[in-house]
C-alpha cells in the first residue's frame, strides 16, 4: 500500500495545479426578486488531483449602512475630530451613506481584518439619505466553522492626519497586505482658484467641495460665493489621491496619502508583481492612464510617474492600440509634494494660461498647451518654471496634456492582472465621448454598452505596451442593453485559481446590474449575481485561502438609487441602505486545499487502516497515514 501511494504522488507532481469551476446561471429577475440582491446558489469546482468541490454557497450580508455594531454605525460619516456627522439640524439623526464601495478581506495572524470605503461626493449637504462625505470602515471579522463570515466589531478610520478622504471609489490589495483605496472626481483647482461670485446651486464642483466642510465641523450654509469657499477650511488639492491603510492587530489602522502617486479623478491602483510598478485609472471624461513605478519595491511614497501615449491601429470594434509612456518630471516623494500642500499652492502658482481660440482651433499664443476637457471645452496651459514636480502631482492630468499624452477616455474602471497570462484586463463603461468624437488619438464607433480591454505586458518591466478590445458589451437599444451581454462593466478581478474574471457593472441600461465570470477556457460569460433596483454592483475581489475558505467579495451600492427610484415605495422594497457581502463560503485552492484533502485523507486512511491491519502491530497504521502525508507533499 505505501509503495502504492508513493507511486501514484510521484505521477500527481506531473499534473498542472489548474481549478475548474463551472458556475450555475443566475436567471434574470422577475417580480419581487428585482428588489434583491441574489447569488447563484451552485458552483461544481474540479481539480485534476485534488478532487471535486460542490459548495453550498449563497450572497451573504456581512452589513447594511446604518447596522450598529456595538456602539459604532456602520457607514455613519465622522468629521475630523471622530464625531459623528449629523443628517440634518433636527433628527438627530447619524448621516450614513448608502455607497459602501471596495471591501478588503486582510488576516493578519489569526485575525481577519476588513476594510470597506463608503463612496459618494458630498453635493447635497445631508438633506437626503443617499448623500456622504468620503469614510471607510474597519472591521474585525469572525469565521465560523463552516467559513461563515460576521462582524464582530467595526469602527471608522481616523483619516485626518491627511484630511479626510473624499469621495473613494474602487480599491485593491497590495502583494504586501495593504488596503489601497481612490478619490475619485477630483475637485477642480483651477475652479476654486479663479472662479468668482455666486456658486450655482447646479454647479458640482462648487456644491462637492462646499458639502465638504461638514468634514471641518463647519456649517456650510453661509457659503454662497467661491470667494467664501476659498477664505473656507476647504482646499482642493488635499484630495485626488491614491490612500492606503496598514492594519494591526494591536492598535489601529494608518492611513496615509501617495501625493508622488499623482492626482486625477483616481478610480483604483493595482500593483504588480515586482511590488514597484502600479496602474492608475482616471474616472470620468477625458481621461488619462498613469503608470507609477517606486523607487523601493512595497513602498509608494517616492517615485516615478508617467502617462500613456496612445497609437490607434485598429478602428473597427473597440480597437486596437500601441501604448508608449512618458516621465512627469522624474522621481519625486510624498514629502515634496505634502509641503507644496501646506504651502496651499494654487493653480496660478503652477501654470500660465491663454485663451483657447475656437475659429482657428489654435492657442492665442504659441508654447501653450491643449487641454481638452470636452468635445468642446479646452484649455490652454504652460507649466511655470520651476514648478515642474509640483504641478505633475498636483494638476497630473493638465502636466499630461503638455507631454501630449493621450487624454480622450471614457469612464475608464477598473484595472486587474494575470500572472498565469500576463495580461491586464480592465473595464471601460461606454466607448463615447472624447474616444468616439474624432478628434486626437482615439477615433472608435461608439458602444453605449462599454467593453473590457485586454492589455500587453513587458515580462521583464511589467509595462503595458498594447491594448485591445476583449469583450464587447451587449447590443444596445432605445436606452438598454441586452441582458446576456455587459452593460456599463465597472470594475473587474482575476479569480486566478479558476482562469477567471470576475465583472461587475454600473448602469442604467439593466434593470438590475449584475456580477459576470468570464472563463478563458471555455471563453464564456455567466451571470453570478444580480443586484435590487437602481444600484450597482461594485468591486467584486477574489480572496483564496482565507483560514481554510475562499470568498468572491462584491458590494450592493445605492438601491432605488439610479433608475427606478419609486420603487423603494413598494410593498416589496428591500431600503435604500447599501450592502455588504461575500459570494461564499468557498473551497481553499492550492495548498491549503491539498492540507486540507490530506487531513481528512489521513483520517480516512487511519479508520480504514485500523480495520484492516487491526492484527498487525500500530507501526502499521502509523505508516499508511505516514504515506498519505507523503503523497500530498509530492504533489
Amino acid at each position: 500500500m505505501l509503495r502504492l501511494l508513493l507511486v501514484a504522488s510521484l505521477c500527481c507532481s506531473c499534473a498542472a495545479s489548474t481549478y475548474t469551476a463551472t458556475w450555475t446561471e443566475l436567471s434574470a429577475s422577475t417580480g419581487d426578486q428585482k428588489h434583491h440582491a441574489r447569488a447563484t446558489n451552485a458552483v461544481t469546482i474540479t481539480h485534476p488531483t485534488d478532487g471535486q468541490w460542490k459548495p453550498a454557497i449563497d450572497y451573504h450580508v456581512l452589513a447594511r449602512s446604518g447596522d450598529t455594531f456595538g456602539t459604532n454605525i456602520f457607514g455613519a460619516n465622522i468629521d475630523k475630530d471622530q464625531k459623528i456627522i449629523a443628517k440634518d439640524a433636527t433628527s438627530g439623526l447619524a448621516l450614513v451613506s448608502a455607497y459602501p464601495d471596495f471591501t478588503s478581506i486582510i488576516k493578519v495572524g489569526d485575525v481577519i481584518h476588513s476594510i470597506t470605503q463608503f463612496e459618494a461626493t458630498p453635493n447635497t449637504l445631508g438633506v437626503d439619505d443617499t448623500s456622504s462625505l468620503g469614510v471607510a470602515y474597519h472591521s474585525i471579522l469572525n469565521q465560523a466553522a463552516d467559513g461563515t463570515l460576521s462582524i464582530k466589531s467595526t469602527k471608522a478610520i481616523d483619516m485626518s492626519s491627511h484630511q479626510g478622504v473624499w469621495n473613494p471609489c474602487a480599491g485593491s490589495v497590495s502583494p504586501w497586505s495593504t488596503h489601497l483605496g481612490s478619490e475619485e472626481y477630483e475637485p477642480d483647482g483651477r475652479l476654486w482658484t479663479t472662479s468668482t461670485g455666486a456658486g450655482a446651486s447646479t454647479d458640482y464642483n462648487f456644491q462637492s467641495m462646499k458639502a465638504y466642510l461638514l468634514y471641518y465641523a463647519v456649517d456650510p450654509t453661509p457659503v454662497t460665493t467661491w470667494e467664501s469657499l476659498r477664505a473656507s477650511s476647504f482646499y482642493p488639492y488635499n484630495y485626488g489621491f491614491p490612500w492606503e491603510v496598514t492594519v494591526y492587530n494591536d492598535k489601529d489602522p494608518v492611513s496615509v496619502k501617495h501625493y508622488s502617486m499623482g492626482r486625477r479623478g483616481h478610480e483604483l491602483s493595482y500593483v504588480m508583481p515586482d511590488k514597484k510598478t502600479v496602474y492608475i485609472t482616471d474616472d470620468g471624461s477625458y481621461k488619462v492612464f498613469t503608470k507609477y513605478v517606486a523607487t523601493t519595491a512595497g513602498d509608494l511614497s517616492k517615485g516615478r510617474l508617467f502617462c500613456a501615449k496612445f497609437t490607434q491601429t485598429k478602428s473597427t470594434g473597440n480597437g486596437e492600440f500601441t501604448i508608449a509612456w512618458k516621465e512627469l518630471a522624474g522621481e519625486v516623494t510624498d514629502a515634496e509634494i505634502k509641503q507644496a500642500i501646506d504651502a496651499k499652492t494654487n493653480f496660478t502658482d503652477m501654470f500660465d494660461t491663454v485663451v483657447y481660440n475656437t475659429t482657428t482651433s489654435k492657442c492665442v499664443e504659441d508654447g501653450y498647451s491643449e487641454y481638452r476637457t470636452s468635445s468642446t471645452a479646452v484649455e490652454c496651459v504652460k507649466v511655470k518654471a520651476g514648478k515642474e514636480k509640483i504641478a505633475s502631482r498636483l494638476e497630473t492630468r493638465r502636466f499630461a496634456a503638455t507631454l501630449d499624452c493621450t487624454i480622450e477616455f471614457e469612464k475608464w474602471e477598473g484595472i486587474t492582472y494575470s500572472p498565469s497570462l500576463n495580461k491586464m484586463y480592465t473595464a471601460i463603461s461606454k466607448v463615447d465621448g472624447g474616444m468616439t468624437d474624432a478628434l486626437g488619438d482615439i477615433r472608435l464607433p461608439q458602444q453605449k454598452c462599454g467593453a473590457v480591454y485586454e492589455l500587453d505586458v513587458d515580462s521583464s518591466t511589467y509595462s503595458v505596451t498594447a491594448m485591445r478590445g476583449f469583450i464587447d458589451g451587449g447590443s444596445y437599444a432605445s436606452g438598454v442593453c441586452s441582458a446576456d451581454g455587459l452593460a456599463s462593466p465597472d470594475n473587474v478581478a482575476m479569480i486566478e485559481d479558476y482562469g477567471q474574471l470576475l465583472i461587475g457593472e454600473d448602469t442604467s441600461y439593466h434593470q438590475n446590474d449584475y456580477v459576470w465570470v468570464y472563463d478563458f477556457n471555455t471563453k464564456k460569460k455567466t451571470r453570478i449575481a444580480q443586484v435590487p433596483y437602481g444600484a450597482e454592483s461594485t468591486s467584486p475581489y477574489w480572496y483564496p485561502n482565507i483560514g481554510k475558505f475562499s470568498y468572491i467579495t462584491f458590494v450592493v451600492q445605492h438601491p432605488y438609487g439610479e433608475s427606478d427610484t419609486t420603487m423603494v415605495e413598494d410593498t416589496a422594497s428591500t431600503g435604500k441602505a447599501g450592502y455588504v457581502g461575500y459570494i461564499g463560503p468557498l473551497p481553499p485552492v492550492g495548498s491549503v486545499a491539498r492540507e486540507a484533502a490530506t487531513a481528512a485523507a489521513v483520517v480516512a486512511a487511519t479508520k480504514s487502516a485500523s480495520s484492516a491491519l487491526a492484527p498487525c502491530s500500530a507501526l502499521a497504521v502509523v505508516t499508511v497515514a505516514m504515506a498519505v502525508m507523503m503523497r500530498s507533499w509530492f504533489h
